[in-house]
């Protein structure tokens, strides 16, 4: 008996060392984030919107307010059965999103107020990459009725994710191509360890989310397609998918890139440059001003295109 309370006694007092180890240098340590506040597991896109759901964040001086509409969206609600005017569906990351600015200053809720005869759709979901948003786009199509559908593709980082199955330390699909064949891979999606965020021991302990992160990381591996033409494989698919729905694309690019340009304009895509430099301090993410600059670009590229009228 003695000896069964030592050994428990040893075992105590290295799980605390350990422990504490972990804790003074944030090994295992749990954090929040869109991902696993305002979203949930989802088994196709890795995780999506809660519909319905409130919350508040606040950055520094910024009390930033998200509520996600009833289709999950950061986004007014919609008359989904009526279509009395033309509709234009925008896609995208966390710029899309509006990530720290205020929903009323998001540059598709600009948009909305220029373009009152058509109804303006924002399903930006934060931290989303290409393949992400092409799956999204297909399940949401026939709910939101389309008849332009803008691509956000932020070019800071959306042609290395798209190359990944996971992102920010979240599992998600991912597409290949062998011998021509365009694959969809990585359904359904694993469970990222921060998901579990809300279990008693995890929550309670660094050392144990450690151990489980590392579980799960052997279990389900980082995945590297290592092919830098699968965001334009991904793209091309999105335009044939809505070229068979009578629907145009158009493409928003967050930055300026002439080889990706001369992509788009031989493959007869219409894209718009977007990059400025109104960022937030600190982060690449447009701020208010910034998104007051994309609206109105994005206004002025539709009258010239006559894609508006």
């Amino acid at each position: 008996m003695k000896k069964i309370i030592y050994v428990l006694i040893i075992f105590i007092f290295v799980f605390c060392c350990i422990e504490l180890f972990c804790r003074i240098f944030k090994i295992g340590q749990i954090y929040t984030d869109e991902r696993n506040s305002l979203y949930e597991y989802n088994e196709v896109l890795g995780w999506f919107p809660i519909v319905n759901k409130k919350t508040i964040s606040s950055i520094s001086t910024n009390e930033i307010k998200y509520f996600n509409n009833s289709l999950g969206f950061r986004d007014i609600e919609h008359n989904y059965n009526e279509k009395d005017k033309k509709r234009i569906m925008f896609l995208g990351d966390s710029f899309c999103f509006g990530y720290r600015v205020k929903q009323d200053k998001i540059f598709v809720e600009l948009l909305r107020e220029k373009l009152k005869y058509c109804e303006i759709f924002n399903c930006g979901v934060s931290g989303y990459s290409t393949d992400q948003e092409f799956l999204l786009l297909q399940e949401y199509f026939d709910i939101i009725k389309p008849d332009i559908v803008f691509l956000l593709v932020c070019m800071e980082n959306d042609i290395q994710e798209s190359q990944y199955n996971m992102v920010y330390e979240y599992y998600k699909p991912y597409f290949t191509q062998d011998n021509n064949v365009f694959t969809l891979k990585g359904i359904p999606v694993p469970k990222t360890w921060l998901y579990y965020k809300n279990n008693f021991f995890i929550k309670r302990s660094n050392f144990i989310c450690f151990l489980l992160k590392t579980y799960i990381l052997i279990k389900n591996p980082v995945i590297f397609t290592n092919n830098t033409r699968t965001i334009f494989n991904i793209i091309s698919a999105m335009k044939n998918f809505l070229k068979n729905n009578d629907c145009d694309l158009i493409i928003g690019l967050t930055k300026n890139n002439k080889a990706v340009e001369r992509g788009f304009s031989d493959n007869n895509i219409k894209y718009i440059v977007l990059e400025n430099s109104n960022i937030i301090e600190n982060d690449m993410h447009w701020n208010e001003k910034g998104h007051k600059f994309v609206s109105d670009k994005i206004y002025e590229f539709f009258k010239q295109k006559n894609i508006i009228e």
